[in-house]
C-alpha cells in the first residue's frame, strides 16, 4: 500500500513539474513575441525616444486594463462550461445573467481599446495611427498563423 501511494504522489510530482515547465514556456514564447512586436512598432511607426516611451507607457497600461477584462471573462466562461458540465442544463434566468456579463465584459475591452487608441491621438500622427492600426491587425494575424503551423506541426 505504501509502496502504491509513493508511486502516485511520484507520478502527480512529475506531471506537476512537467505542467510548471510547460507555463514558463509559453510565458518566454509570449515574452518573446511581445518583444518583437516593440521592436517591429518601433521600426514601422519611426518612433523617436520620447514618442516611444509616451506610446509604449499609455499601450502597457491600456493592455494591462484589457488583459485583467479577459482573465475575468476567461474566469467567467470557465464558471459557465463547468456549470452547464456539471448540471447539463442552465435555467433561463442564470443563462441571461451570464450572458449580460460576458456582453459587459466585452463591451468593457472594446471601451478600453478606443479609449487607448483616443489616449495616443495627441502622441501619434494620423498616418502613425493607421500605421498602428494596420501593424496590430496584421502581426496579430501573423503571430496566430505561425502558432497554428506549429502546433499542426506537432500533431503531424
Amino acid at each position: 500500500m505504501k509502496k502504491l501511494l509513493f508511486v502516485i504522489f511520484f507520478v502527480a510530482f512529475i506531471v506537476s513539474i512537467n505542467a510548471q515547465q510547460e507555463r514558463h514556456r509559453w510565458k518566454n514564447e509570449i515574452d518573446k513575441y511581445e518583444q518583437l512586436e516593440k521592436v517591429k512598432l518601433i521600426e514601422v511607426l519611426n518612433l523617436d525616444e520620447e514618442t516611444t516611451l509616451k506610446f509604449f507607457a499609455r499601450r502597457n497600461e491600456s493592455k494591462s486594463k484589457m488583459r485583467e477584462i479577459n482573465d475575468e471573462l476567461h474566469k467567467l466562461m470557465d464558471k459557465v462550461g463547468d456549470r452547464i458540465r456539471q448540471e447539463n442544463k442552465i435555467d433561463d434566468q442564470t443563462a441571461v445573467k451570464y450572458i449580460t456579463r460576458i456582453q459587459e465584459l466585452e463591451k468593457m475591452h472594446h471601451t478600453e481599446r478606443e479609449n487607448f487608441l483616443k489616449s495616443v491621438e495627441n502622441i501619434l500622427t494620423k498616418e502613425q495611427m493607421l500605421k498602428y492600426l494596420l501593424f496590430e491587425n496584421r502581426f496579430r494575424d501573423e503571430v496566430r498563423k505561425k502558432f497554428f503551423n506549429r502546433k499542426s506541426q506537432m500533431v503531424d
